[in-house]
């Protein structure tokens, strides 16, 4: 710096004292001094944060009120099958629609009797004894009633009553009986196996 300062004191004439003193001056001066920073006031910090607050407070408002309006979904409706225990063969015939026929020869003594109808079309009868027991299905078409979809190792099929039964089990002793006749589907089904002409006689005892 003080060479420049000499470039340019060699085109001024200055007097010793003058040239002190600007040397003095110019070594005191901060030539490295930043320029202003931008400085905010107290009070221009107090209205941003008011704002601010209004804001979060709009903000938790709608969010209230949203919640305080929105009306809860409709829990899901529940269908209860149509399932019915009755007392007699009568009134499971007058539940199904049609005349519910039973087997009348089982081979095991029976205890107890449960008449059920499901959904007004299918009636079954469950015959429980101490040595076995048995569920009989009919219902109105041709569906298959059992409901046992299983696989068996041992399937004929029978002449029984001038209707075509097919029966299943496994090594030759049977556990279901199937047949159609008049427009109605049948099932007899053992809990145990039996043998194919205890099955046999059950499916032609039906009446």
């Amino acid at each position: 710096m003080k060479n420049k300062y000499n470039e340019v004191m060699e085109r001024i004439e200055v007097t010793p004292e003058i040239q002190e003193r600007i040397l003095d001056r110019l070594q005191k001066l901060d030539w490295e001094q930043e320029p202003n920073k931008t400085r905010f006031s107290f009070s221009t910090y107090r209205r941003y944060i008011a704002i601010a607050a209004c804001f979060m407070f709009l903000l938790a408002g709608s969010l209230i009120i949203q919640h305080a309006t929105q009306t809860p979904s409709d829990p899901p409706v529940m269908v209860k099958p149509n399932i019915v225990e009755l007392h007699s063969v009568q009134e499971l015939s007058k539940a199904v629609g049609f005349t519910m026929q039973e087997p009348e020869h089982l081979p095991f003594i029976v205890d107890s009797v449960q008449y059920t109808a499901y959904w007004n079309e299918l009636g079954q009868v469950i015959y429980t004894g101490e040595a076995n027991s048995v569920v009989f299905r009919m219902s109105s078409g041709n569906e298959e009633v059992s409901g046992d979809y299983a696989e068996y190792t041992s399937i004929k099929d029978l002449t029984i009553n001038g209707n075509v039964v097919t029966i299943k089990g496994t090594d030759y002793q049977y556990v279901l009986a199937l047949w159609q006749n008049d427009g109605f589907s049948y099932s007899v089904q053992f809990t145990k196996p039996v043998s194919e002409q205890e099955l046999k006689n059950t499916v032609e005892s039906v009446r």
